[in-house]
């Protein structure tokens, strides 16, 4: 008597484990492949939904270190603005600027400073460009944020009102 593995694969030829008396390719052969492929379809699923997590997770991680980046170096500008320091401020926005340029920040920073010093058209101009970021992803700021800058910018420069 021939002892079966229970864990070896038949062969398409061999007797089907199943006890039909049939050969495996006529009974069971396509079952098995079906259920196979299912299983390697689930594992495969189950291995992509890990992927999209780890991704995700890369990705939320990326945004936590952007954001605390942006904090901290619009923080600093901010502070030089308040300790009177505008040289250093208009360097710090610069620098905002080159860092991350799709946020506004840095030409908020430099209109502070050419409003400080009482250049209300440089300082429109760059409200403008805080404008320009903000209504290219207007789902990112409240209302209230917009309107403050079309103020500003009407109060400094009403003749090139936004």
């Amino acid at each position: 008597m021939q002892v079966l593995d229970p864990m070896a694969k038949p062969g398409r030829n061999d007797r089907c484990p199943c006890g039909s008396g049939k050969k495996y390719k006529v009974c069971c052969l396509t079952r098995d492949t079906a259920a196979e492929l299912e299983r390697l379809a689930g594992a495969e699923a189950a291995r992509a939904s890990r992927a999209a997590e780890k991704r995700s997770e890369l990705q939320r991680v990326r945004e936590d270190l952007f954001d605390n980046e942006l904090m901290e170096a619009s923080n600093a500008a901010l502070a030089l603005f308040h300790a009177g320091k505008l040289e250093e401020t208009q360097v710090a926005a610069r620098d905002l600027l080159l860092s991350f340029p799709d946020m506004p920040d840095g030409w908020e920073y430099l209109g502070l400073v050419h409003e400080k010093r009482g250049e209300n058209r440089e300082a429109a101009e760059c409200y403008r460009r805080v404008l320009e970021i903000v209504r290219r992803t207007p789902e990112d700021y409240e209302p209230a944020f917009e309107q403050q800058f079309v103020d500003l910018i009407a109060k400094l420069d009403p003749t090139g009102a936004a």
